[in-house]
């Protein structure tokens, strides 16, 4: 798939001669990703600071109108014992009535909260696992368990966890503490970055020149179990996503996408399927593999270090935002495989995504708070104009705080300071703002996230500070029109019932060959 073609010369040339009126009026309903919904990451803020810090990242997040909060449920933090090699006696992992009952609290406040205000939560059940769900021997731990719980992590046990949460989060649950039936979650996507050693170990094993994704037939096997517990649990009906990826591999025991999901589906990397020892060295069948039941692949488009340029070129199996053709054909192999329908393989979910800002970060680390807000206007037009994006995401809203050490572990991509102050790029997510140069013509896209889903919302589009027009906004929230060639700065305004009016960054237009790509 490449990303829709813009207007020929020869169409802007037919249209300069029609009335400038109707002209405008040409607004790209019919090239919209009008399903497309945005999420919010940040589980520093919803997860691990407490239910006071918690209620006022929710309270904020209603003035820049994401739809879905995702969080990543972490395994070994639930579970009981976690540094134990054996598994606590009369421990059953399937019953969230089995867990310590305050260490739901805070995924319990974060499902109300949200519901309370419109909001979805998507929750990843991943690691690390506590040590005694690990099925790794104690040397393959020291060799390739670096991460506590990440080696060769148990299915079956797994399989119990992923039934606790669909248990809790059926929308059927009564809290323990009296406080009555919990919301229901129907957004899942399984495990986090499977294709890094950080997360799922040994990821690459090597002989010779040779290397084998063995963590993709660790992962193949702890999907058959999460979409067996959602199953059980009556959650197979819901947004249940394969994958959350990461983009980059192919140094050292990294597994690139196509390394990943080569041995995900049982193929080479080059979408034939495994036969004789290759195949058995993954645990692959004779046949087609079953079907995992997922319904779309979820994906984090990260350039290198979070500060790359977004259309830089990438080394063969890697897939950042500018590759997303290249990401579908590794996916429709996958289709070939019975794993996945075709349908699932051609629907992407961006579930994190950012762009690290100097300050805070240091050393070359972030590009300037200008650029940071460019980009992330340049990551939500890439994937507006791609139909098969179903989802875009920030991460984080806040930079994380204790920078000396954070640096080091994370990006510092939040769309304000750790102290709350907003950057440029908290006004450039809300009111986004895109402008690209064709040539003859340009292609502008923007909106508002706080317009989504209302009737009858404008916003006005300036040029050098002047009304240039009023535009309607789609059900997303957005417009995309191409109008004859103008210079100068755009912007876009929007008035909001709740908060007022709401400004774009002031934007140039951007060379379509800066701004645009569809690499292979």
């Amino acid at each position: 798939m490449t990303l829709r073609s813009l207007p020929s010369v020869r169409t802007l040339a037919l249209a300069a001669v029609l009335a400038t009126a109707a002209f405008l009026t040409f607004a790209a309903t019919t090239l919209a990703s009008t399903n497309q919904f945005s999420i919010m990451q940040d589980d520093r803020l919803f997860v691990n600071s407490g239910q006071a810090i918690q209620t006022q990242a929710l309270n904020d997040l209603q003035s820049l109108g994401p739809h879905t909060i995702h969080t990543v449920v972490n395994w070994r933090s639930l579970a009981p014992s976690p540094d134990s090699s054996s598994r606590p006696a009369g421990f059953d992992g399937s019953k969230p009535q089995s867990y310590d009952p305050t260490k739901w609290d805070i995924y319990d406040s974060l499902v109300r909260g949200a519901t309370l205000r419109n909001i979805n939560v998507q929750m990843s059940p991943a690691g690390p696992a506590p040590v005694w769900a690990q099925k790794c021997s104690a040397t393959e731990r020291r060799k390739y368990g670096k991460t506590k719980g990440t080696c060769k992590p148990d299915p079956k046990l797994y399989s119990d966890f992923v039934k606790a949460l669909g248990t809790r989060y059926s929308g059927t649950y009564q809290d323990e503490d009296g406080s009555g039936v919990l919301p229901r979650v129907n957004r899942w996507s399984i495990w986090n970055e499977p294709d890094l050693p950080s997360w799922l170990s040994p990821a690459i094993v090597k002989k010779g020149k040779k290397r084998t994704a063995v963590n993709g037939m660790t992962y193949r096997n702890l999907v058959y179990a999460a979409t067996g517990a959602f199953k059980a649990t009556g959650h197979s009906r819901d947004l249940i996503l394969l994958g959350e990826t990461a983009p980059i591999g192919g140094a050292g025991l990294n597994a690139t996408p196509e390394e990943f999901y080569a041995a995900v589906f049982c193929q080479d990397t080059r979408g034939h399927r495994l036969r004789g020892k290759a195949a058995k060295a993954l645990g692959c069948p004779k046949g087609k593999l079953k079907p995992f039941g997922v319904t779309g692949v979820a994906h984090h488009p990260y350039t290198r270090g979070a500060f790359s340029n977004l259309l830089g070129r990438q080394k063969k199996g890697n897939a950042t935002i500018a590759y997303i053709p290249r990401l579908l054909r590794i996916l429709r192999r996958g289709a070939r495989s019975g794993a996945i329908s075709r349908s699932a393989a051609g629907k992407l979910y961006w579930t994190e995504f950012g762009v690290a800002s100097s300050p805070p970060s240091t050393g070359g680390k972030g590009v300037s708070l200008a650029r940071q807000a460019e980009w992330i206007n340049q990551f939500q037009y890439i994937s507006y104009r791609s139909r098969n994006v179903q989802a875009v995401v920030q991460f984080q809203l806040d930079d994380d705080a204790g920078l000396v050490t954070a640096e080091k572990t994370t990006f510092q991509t939040g769309l304000r300071f750790a102290s709350g102050t907003a950057k440029p790029a908290y006004n450039a997510y809300r009111v986004p703002l895109y402008v690209v140069d064709n040539g003859r013509s340009l292609t502008i896209w923007g909106g508002s996230r706080l317009a989504t889903g209302l009737s009858g919302q404008q916003v006005q589009l300036l040029n050098n500070n002047s009304v240039f027009r009023t535009i309607n906004l789609n059900r997303a929230g957005y417009f995309l029109i191409t109008i004859p060639k103008r210079g100068g700065s755009w912007q876009v305004k929007y008035n909001s019932a709740q908060f007022g009016q709401l400004s774009s960054r002031s934007a140039k237009a951007i060379k379509k060959s800066k701004a645009i790509a569809s690499r292979r």
